[in-house]
């Protein structure tokens, strides 16, 4: 999504810039103070306005600006006085804008519109949403209502251009506590197609909201946490799928004529057998390259998996927090047995009764000829 420039100059701004500027021309009063009115009105700085003048429009109006000055000169009323910028007339009603054509814009999760939105979408002149928050700001809670931005935030929401000054971002209780007094028959559409379409949309919606979609860096790190987290559950998950499945493609492919039980033993059992503890046995098998451990569970590497070695079981369980855990239990065949053994004996270690069968005939007594 490119990026949204919320202080783009339009048609209907610069007419209130320009109708000032003359306004004040004609009753004597300085370029500066017009520019410092108009930026009230509009929303923005005196220089920006003083930009916008002298580089795009000053050229536009330079018979209106002679004759505002011809008319200053032959009249000596003095300039009604400004109780407020809302006092700057526009001429033309504006034109309200769809919802559906609002630039959808998230922060810290939720729907958020700004005061060129509001003025949009009920065609309200610009900067009425801004002037209705300055006078009832009070009554609204930061974070909760409305949040403010300001420029070292560029980084972190980038679906919208924030200017020098900042930008006041509205949530769904600030926007409704804000138009309040639009009590005409379009704002009562509005309120409602706006709450329902674009607000509440969000709720409706089954898309995930992913770490790199949130603006706040410690919201996000947490959302990432999760994430990998997650993956790392389905990545175990799948590694034991497939092991389990591999366990299955020989029983299905061939009969394993070397099995003599249909028994199969947990890796302390085996390692009983040897005199060797279940984390000595895995170490060792480990070593060998023929298991490894993924987040705590040994699991085969491939050119084992697949041959008849083990048999796996997946146990459910509910987890301290609530939530639904699981873990495979690895039981190993007698042909996986038979495999441990010859590893072992390469190693020259032998079964315990073996051993004992050794030490007996060692220990017998041998008759004189």
């Amino acid at each position: 999504m490119g990026i949204l420039r919320v202080d783009a100059w339009t048609k209907h701004q610069d007419k209130i810039l320009a109708d000032t500027i003359l306004k004040y021309i004609r009753y004597g009063k300085t370029q500066l103070q017009a520019f410092e009115d108009a930026g009230e009105v509009l929303d923005r700085s005196a220089s920006a306005c003083g930009f916008r003048w002298n580089s795009c429009l000053r050229n536009q109006f330079q018979e209106e600006v002679r004759l505002a000055r011809r008319e200053r000169r032959h009249q000596k009323v003095d300039m009604p006085k400004i109780e407020s910028p809302a006092a700057v007339e526009v001429i033309e009603k504006k034109k309200a804008v769809s919802v559906e054509n609002i630039e959808v814009k998230e922060f810290k999760g939720l729907r958020v519109v700004t005061f060129k939105d509001v003025d949009e979408v009920h065609g309200r002149r610009d900067g009425t949403a801004k002037r209705n928050f300055t006078q009832n700001k009070k009554h609204l809670i930061e974070n909760e209502d409305f949040f403010l931005l300001t420029t070292n935030l560029k980084d972190e929401f980038r679906t919208l251009e924030i200017p020098n000054r900042g930008l006041t971002l509205l949530t769904e209780s600030g926007y409704l506590m804000l138009v309040k007094s639009f009590t005409d028959d379009l704002a009562w559409g509005v309120q409602r197609n706006l709450v329902k379409n674009y607000f509440r949309t969000k709720e409706l919606s089954e898309e995930p909201i992913y770490s790199y979609m949130i603006a706040d860096p410690v919201e996000r790190a947490k959302a990432w946490i999760k994430e990998q987290e997650d993956k790392q559950k389905l990545e175990t998950k799948n590694l034991m799928l497939e092991q389990q499945v591999a366990e299955y493609e020989p029983k299905i492919n061939y009969i394993d004529t070397i099995l003599q039980s249909t028994d199969s033993l947990i890796v302390s059992q085996i390692a009983e057998d040897y005199g060797l503890s279940a984390m000595k046995l895995n170490f060792i098998l480990h070593e060998e390259e023929v298991q490894y451990k993924k987040n705590g569970q040994w699991l085969l590497y491939s050119p084992h998996k697949g041959l008849g070695y083990t048999q796996s079981k997946t146990h459910s369980f509910i987890k301290p927090n609530g939530e639904q855990g699981s873990k495979i239990h690895t039981r190993w065949t007698q042909k996986g047995r038979l495999f441990i053994h010859g590893i072992l004996s390469d190693r020259g270690i032998t079964p315990l009764m073996d051993r004992n069968e050794q030490e007996k005939k060692s220990d017998a007594p041998t008759s004189d000829i």
